[in-house]
């Protein structure tokens, strides 16, 4: 069954873990730190449930709190066990496959007591609980420190929060808590510091200013304020779940959407098509439905990743992509029909003088000064109802909206990924994009997503591979089409502009000859159809530049061909890292994925500003 409006997703938050291991800890201060994960857990947990008392409409259901942790000795199952008597789920990343990583626990390698046995029964109180995700790495003994530090990113990116137990003192070694801290602060995670030295004491961690002590001699303390810190964790959850104030009416709009039964805007695809692609084609104006239409592209068959993936982001990705076209055929029809009105309105003002039909002189003027009204009230009409109904800010939150969907779905198989929604700071002034209702939604769904469970095998990272193939080369035609599509509709529109000024000089030399040379008699019965051409054909002309404009289509090109470029690199890239003839690891895949992922949200990003500045106005 399909939804009758778009899909809300349940309230997602998500803690994760990172600190020492029982030889840098205090053993007899393990309680204190016990209970001091539990109470800020606790407090994180009242946060969230007191955010889904005050605000029950913006999320589907009441919280779900996720915990992050690989499970190893130590601070982890310190903070899992706190986790689940809170009823949070567990999420485990873990370093190796299974089998693989329980080497760590066994009595030769452990530091705790029972340390396997420990491990297998957290994996299965979580599973008959709260809920259980495993995500095994493929992780080399070779390079321990690469094979925990790639986990250590995916606690991180699958983190809303991260609470870190550290002593204050210098890393040792790769892969470890210092190095996680250090990417977090600088991907802007809130941070839980917990002085492991006195776990009595804690912070919420600012940036990187409070990791200068790093640079000095002695141990790094956290600057606690008591009761203020309490304040400022439940300040973290509260702005990580809240909507940007600003865009409360356009979340509210979404949702408030329904799936329309026609769509009777096809003058733009009309136009593109004819002189785009040299095609007349009416489409059916009978909107199908959403979810279906996007069946093939987003396929839920075959189990793997990408179906898990395409499951949970399907039908998020089908209405903002589907109601994105739907008002993209309005604004834009609205703006190929309002510009040749106005050339219209010209012709019929000037065709009254034209014709002497005697009797029914009046009349016909009548018609005709009717006529350009029409005209004119038609234009009017058009922009003022696009205003009204907000086509155009309509289409370009969806399209981006969309859009951070695409992108979600291939960082997701891999472990999260953190793409900055960056601008470049002359065009800050056309607002933040990470503060926009659409990024609020799209990182809510990430949240509520979550990881799939997973074996990260040959056969899981070549399906993860073909998967970002297939996206790079999806983008890939898209942007070749639409280059070429948008040159030909730009240089059409050029060329029948210049035509048109053509038309105007030789009508402007056909009106003077005869005045030059004296004859005022000569062809004089075309003076007025002269005339005609001398004022209607640079008001047509307008109206295709005006089209050439609002459309964009030269930065359209130029950007689609940039793209195209920067995609077939990106795509060679990916087809030398499929033939590869030994094992491939997720880790050479991740890069990819985030540079893929940038790439694209950069480009509708760019595509935002260039839009923004082109809603239909009465000049």
């Amino acid at each position: 069954m399909t939804n009758s409006t778009p899909p809300r997703v349940p309230l997602a938050f998500r803690v994760g873990i990172v600190g020492h291991r029982p030889n840098r800890l205090q053993m007899e201060k393990l309680d204190v730190l016990r209970a001091t994960i539990k109470a800020v857990l606790s407090e994180i947990r009242t946060s969230a449930t007191e955010f889904h008392r005050d605000n029950p409409s913006l999320y589907a259901t009441a919280p779900v709190l996720r915990a992050i942790t690989p499970l190893a000795e130590g601070t982890d199952r310190l903070f899992a066990e706190a986790a689940l008597d809170l009823q949070y789920a567990i999420c485990c990343p873990m370093p190796f496959h299974q089998a693989e990583y329980e080497r760590d626990f066994v009595p030769d390698h452990a530091l705790e007591d029972g340390s396997l046995s420990r491990f297998r029964d957290f994996l299965a109180r979580a599973s008959k609980g709260p809920g259980l995700v495993t995500f095994e790495l493929d992780g080399d003994r070779a390079d321990v420190g690469d094979a925990y530090g790639a986990a250590g990113r995916v606690v991180l990116n699958q983190s809303d929060l991260l609470v870190v137990v550290w002593d204050g003192e210098k890393p040792e070694g790769r892969g470890g808590t210092v190095d996680t801290l250090r990417e977090a602060v600088a991907y802007r995670v809130p941070i839980v510091w917990i002085d492991a030295m006195a776990p009595s004491v804690w912070c919420v961690l600012g940036d990187e200013p409070d990791l200068r002590c790093l640079e000095g001699e002695g141990r790094c303390v956290p600057h606690s304020e008591g009761s203020a810190e309490i304040a400022r964790l439940h300040k973290v959850v509260r702005d990580a779940l809240e909507l940007p104030g600003g865009d409360k009416e356009g979340q509210a709009q979404f949702f408030a959407e329904s799936k329309p039964r026609f769509n009777l805007a096809f003058a733009w695809k009309l136009f593109r098509g004819h002189l785009g692609e040299g095609r007349l084609r009416l489409q059916s104006p009978r909107v199908p439905d959403f979810e279906q239409s996007v069946a093939g592209e987003w396929s839920t068959a075959g189990g793997g990743a990408a179906a898990w993936v395409n499951e949970r982001l399907r039908e998020h990705y089908a209405w903002s992509d589907k109601l994105a076209d739907y008002y993209a055929d309005h604004h834009r029809s609205a703006a190929v029909l309002a510009f040749p009105l106005a050339a219209l309105a010209v012709l019929f003002a000037l065709l009254s003088g034209l014709f002497d039909v005697g009797a029914h002189q009046r009349f016909f003027e009548m018609v005709l000064v009717l006529l350009e009204f029409s005209a004119i009230i038609w234009i009017i009409y058009l922009i003022q109802w696009a205003r009204h109904r907000g086509w155009h800010d309509r289409w370009l939150d969806y399209r981006i909206l969309a859009e951070s969907i695409r992108q979600v779905r291939i960082l997701i198989p891999l472990g999260g990924g953190r793409p900055i929604s960056r601008l470049p700071s002359h065009l800050k002034t056309y607002g933040g994009p990470s503060q926009t209702w659409m990024a609020w939604h799209s990182r809510a769904i990430v949240r509520a997503v979550g990881l799939p469970s997973a074996i990260v095998d040959q056969r899981y990272v070549r399906e993860c591979l073909d998967y970002l193939r297939g996206t790079v080369d999806d983008q890939l035609r898209f942007h070749k089409t639409n280059r070429a599509r948008s040159d030909k509709i730009e240089r059409r529109l050029h060329r029948l502009a210049i035509l048109l000024l053509i038309a105007t000089v030789a009508a402007m030399v056909i009106h003077l000859v005869p005045l030059a040379v004296g004859d005022r008699t000569a062809g004089h019965h075309l003076r007025p159809w002269v005339a005609l051409c001398c004022a209607f054909f640079p008001a047509l002309g307008a109206a295709f530049a005006g089209i050439n404009n609002q459309g964009e289509f030269a930065r359209l090109e130029k950007r689609s061909r940039a793209m195209e470029e920067r995609l077939r690199i990106l795509s060679d890239e990916l087809g030398h890292l499929a033939q590869s003839s030994g094992g491939i690891k997720l880790k050479q895949i991740t890069p990819h994925a985030l540079n893929v992922a940038q790439l694209m949200l950069d480009e509708v990003l760019d595509w935002r500003v260039i839009f923004i500045d082109r809603p239909l106005v009465v000049q």
